[in-house]
């Protein structure tokens, strides 16, 4: 009777061991997995893990990386063993497609982003379709990424050949990133795309930003024509006179045909409506404290007169060439060993 009592605890007991010895089993390959193991300590851990039916398709990838001379056969036994393993499956597109597979690399990019609604599955699906100048699938697969985009899209604009196709897709996403594909085609100098494209897009201070920061662009690159048009179709007084905010009515950009204000240490500017306070630490140099472009067209232009107050004296006016019928116009505070503060709040061109 004593015997039969003792047979539950018996039982209880073993199973407590074997469940201790398979916890312990388990701790010990998920520890090892994730502290930098050796291809040996995989090729250990991989039987243990799948005797316990533990997932090891991500261990089957860190053997890959360790294991260069097998790494097709790894990646291929990752996928064999969890058939969603996303980085088994881009690495091995591209393995086979380099190697000259394409229906296979294709089947395993398809597999990809059937499983995964996510950024990298449809940029790996993305650039495989601009390396094969497949255009619908670029299309498809640009639209979502874009739709899980983090932040940076940059690399999915470069996979936009042609403003045709960037406006294909950018017409099917928020309307957000129009704006953000202007400022990439200006940071990659493609300027007159960037023109072209700027021309249906609404208004924004973020659109109306790039637009100046184009205009600034396409000027210096030689584009004179180009940027007066652009500019004057925001600012109509522009297009009239040739020049721009000479009331200081609105806040200088920095940018375009607006004033471009110092952003010297030794200097503070600072704008109101109307005029623009200036404070002037003391300096070994002469500064230049502001400027602006301005258009020569029916006379010479050989004097500012300024509306202003303060300690303006030894301030003057420096004119430069900017180009045909173009003229940089600066004003300047001489060197001096004194501090200075006026306000600025008209300038007249003769």
């Amino acid at each position: 009777m004593t015997r039969l009592i003792r047979l539950p605890f018996l039982l209880c007991w073993v199973l407590a061991v074997g469940g201790l010895t398979v916890s312990s089993s388990a701790a010990w390959v998920l520890w090892t997995g994730k502290h930098s193991p050796t291809k040996e300590q995989l090729l250990k851990i991989l039987p243990t893990a799948e005797a316990l039916g533990m997932p090891s398709s991500a261990y089957w990838v860190q053997l890959a990386d360790l294991d260069p001379d097998q790494e097709e056969a790894h990646l291929r036994t990752a996928i064999k063993n969890n058939p969603r393993e996303l980085k088994a499956l881009l690495r091995l597109a591209l393995i086979v497609e380099f190697r000259g597979d394409r229906p296979q690399a294709l089947k395993l990019i398809d597999q990809a982003t059937g499983y995964h609604r996510s950024y990298m599955s449809y940029m790996a699906a993305l650039t495989q379709a601009a390396r094969w100048w497949d255009a619908n699938r670029v299309e498809r697969f640009a639209r979502l990424a874009l739709e899980y985009c983090p932040r940076d899209a940059d690399g999915i604009y470069a996979q936009l050949t042609g403003l045709g196709l960037a406006n294909r897709v950018l017409s099917q996403v928020d309307r957000k990133w129009s704006a953000d594909y202007l400022r990439f085609l200006i940071g990659q100098a493609r300027l007159t795309d960037a023109l072209q494209f700027q021309a249906n897009l609404g208004k924004s201070p973020q659109i109306d930003r790039y637009k100046l920061e184009l205009c600034d662009r396409l000027f210096w690159n030689g584009q004179k024509r180009e940027a007066t048009e652009l500019f004057a179709a925001q600012h109509p007084d522009f297009a009239a006179d040739g020049f721009f905010n000479l009331k200081l009515r609105t806040r200088p950009s920095s940018l375009g045909f607006d004033w471009r204000l110092s952003q010297h240490e030794k200097t503070g500017l600072n704008w109101r409506p109307g005029e623009v306070e200036v404070k002037v630490q003391a300096h070994a140099q002469a500064l230049e404290l502001m400027s602006i472009l301005v258009e020569v067209r029916k006379r010479r232009l050989e004097r500012v007169i300024p509306s202003w107050a303060g300690e303006t004296d030894g301030l003057y006016w420096q004119f430069s060439e900017a180009g045909p019928e173009w003229k940089r116009v600066a004003l300047v505070a001489p060197a001096g060993d004194r501090e200075r503060r006026f306000r600025l709040m008209e300038v007249h061109f003769e």
